[in-house]
């Protein structure tokens, strides 16, 4: 519900992936569509290959007497991973997508609980699918590259794209079963429909200009992955260069040079902290800052000189960047506004996967550092708050949200209100219509006078010490605990002798700017990192 009327890019409406498919081919067929490297060399496919790739794979779901059943797919990021995905949902089956990082036995369970009757995996999971093949799961393996090398030479044919488009898929039409990987409890089988996800794709897309070429690292398994950093590249008819592993991220991004990327916090974080030690130890960090001033200078008078001043820093990424997209968790707003001090836009969105995942994004031309951006056009987001507070529950209704927890009546219930789903997160909308999250209606600490306090805010701005790497406020005895896992280069750079004598300072400070119910009373030092979920969430326990 905007309170301001933005003028967004224009985009078709699409309700099913199969539509979605054709338009594509239809608008850019001989456009490159991803690139990879198999075997030391760059492989491309436009998006015509794509589209008759996807025929073929189709064709041999439904030779084979696939209609209507979940089909799981595993393995690393890679085209086939892509090309599985589509030829699946487009002749009515349901995707299982399953978590890589998963242990066996819980790969089992997900495919025992959803009847799952065809597993495509990567080689670099033959050994789960040995072992699932000895089990009693009554399931058929395929590996993803066997199926392709068999399509290779084979040309697809005016009767294959007639069987092919005989399938006919409708938008309430389920499309996957999604495990979500939650910071606390049992993971739920999300159930999206066919309008969730392209709805979702084509409403975001109002918001953002994608340009040229994308490197792809998310995790494919993960909806804002496929939604996101797949569908949406495909909407602009861009190239995607698929990333197999993080390890050679910092390579691909030097090497594929792309001019926007999608991913989480952490990289990020991990772009800054790389790119401040560097010019650290070139002694470099002094000059970068009185060079930054000079250039926010020469902006107020509209010119913009970033890009030259600041090209061997945006070298180490590639030297084309020139946006990030960022979801998945919350990210602090100094990274968003030291990276645009270089020139590049940080754009954050917030999503969550019964929502197909995204609720809201900043655009490329109107957006608010620290904000989850404006609600997209196909939502409807409202504030569940209690008289007199300023937060509430964040509430969204729309074509994106899901059909339903896998059968899980009780759950789904729990979390639908009126067609609005309850997301459990909280937070605000502003004047302009910006949506800004403030924390999880979980981890809120109530205390004995009343007062709310949420964890997120409290280790947001812990977060600000160079001396702390990660942080959870939790409540201990009726008392405010921060647990810290300091920066070790930084701790060692400063000489720190006595780390607790140092984190005690950092919160005596910070109670000092804070109301006296916020005040940490109890500081406790970790040796290792929190451990994480796979999409690199700290779990709360």
């Amino acid at each position: 519900m905007n309170k301001k009327v933005y003028p967004f890019y224009h985009t078709e409406d699409i309700y099913t992936l199969k539509d979605f498919l054709d338009l594509c081919d239809k608008k850019y067929a001989k456009n490159v569509a991803f690139s990879f490297e198999r075997k030391k060399e760059i492989i491309k496919k436009t998006y015509h290959e794509f589209y008759e790739e996807v025929v073929k794979l189709s064709n041999y779901l439904i030779d084979n007497n696939y209609h209507e059943k979940k089909i799981a797919i595993i393995g690393e990021n890679s085209y086939e991973w892509i090309l599985s995905y589509f030829a699946i949902a487009n002749t009515k089956n349901v995707v299982v997508p399953i978590d890589k990082e998963l242990d066996l036995e819980s790969i089992k369970r997900i495919l025992g609980k959803t009847g799952t009757e065809l597993l495509f995996y990567s080689n670099d999971y033959s050994d789960y699918a040995d072992e699932i093949k000895k089990s009693d799961l009554p399931i058929k393996l395929v590996n993803m590259k066997d199926i392709l090398s068999s399509m290779i030479n084979h040309t697809v044919t005016k009767k294959e794209i007639q069987k092919y488009k005989a399938i006919k898929v409708n938008p309430d039409d389920e499309i996957a079963i999604i495990f979500t990987s939650g910071t606390t409890g049992d993971p739920k089988g999300v159930i999206l429909m066919h309008k969730n996800v392209t709805r979702n794709t084509t409403s975001g897309m109002k918001f953002v200009e994608m340009k040229n070429k994308a490197v792809l690292a998310l995790p494919l398994h993960h909806t804002y992955a496929f939604s996101c950093g797949v569908l949406c590249v495909m909407f602009a008819g861009c190239e995607n260069f698929i990333n197999r592993s993080l390890k050679n991220f910092s390579k691909d991004l030097e090497e594929q040079k792309p001019t926007f990327i999608l991913t989480v916090p952490l990289v990020v974080e991990t772009f800054y902290k790389r790119i401040k030690k560097t010019l650290e130890e070139k002694k470099k960090l002094s000059l970068v800052k009185f060079m930054i001033g000079i250039s926010n200078f020469l902006r107020v008078f509209g010119i913009d000189v970033r890009r030259k001043l600041f090209k061997s820093i945006l070298e180490a990424l590639g030297g084309n960047l020139s946006m990030i997209i960022c979801g998945g968790a919350a990210l602090d707003k100094k990274y968003q506004i030291a990276f645009d001090n270089i020139g590049i836009n940080v754009l954050e969105g917030y999503g969550i996967t019964e929502c197909a995942p995204l609720i809201a994004v900043n655009c490329t031309k109107y957006y608010r550092f620290g904000s989850a951006g404006l609600p997209l056009t196909c939502a409807e987001v409202k504030i569940d708050k209690n008289p007199g507070e300023d937060v509430g529950e964040i509430l969204a209704k729309g074509d994106m949200v899901m059909k339903g927890y896998y059968q899980n009546e009780e759950a789904t219930k729990a979390v639908m209100e009126d067609g609005f789903f309850r997301t459990g997160d909280i937070g605000y909308i502003d004047k302009d219509g910006f949506i800004f999250i403030t924390g999880r209606k979980k981890n809120v600490i109530i205390l004995s006078n009343g007062k709310n306090v949420y964890p997120e805010e409290l280790e947001f701005k812990l977060l600000n010490d160079d001396g702390i790497q990660e942080v959870v406020v939790r409540e201990d005895n009726e008392c405010i605990e921060a647990e810290i896992f300091p920066d070790a280069d930084y701790i060692e750079k400063m000489n720190v002798k006595d780390v607790k004598e140092y984190m005690q300072k950092v919160v005596d400070n910070f109670n000092k700017s804070e109301p006296l119910y916020k005040n940490i009373s109890k500081i406790k030092i970790r040796d290792t990192e929190f451990p994480k979920t796979t999409t690199k969430k700290i779990k709360r326990g």
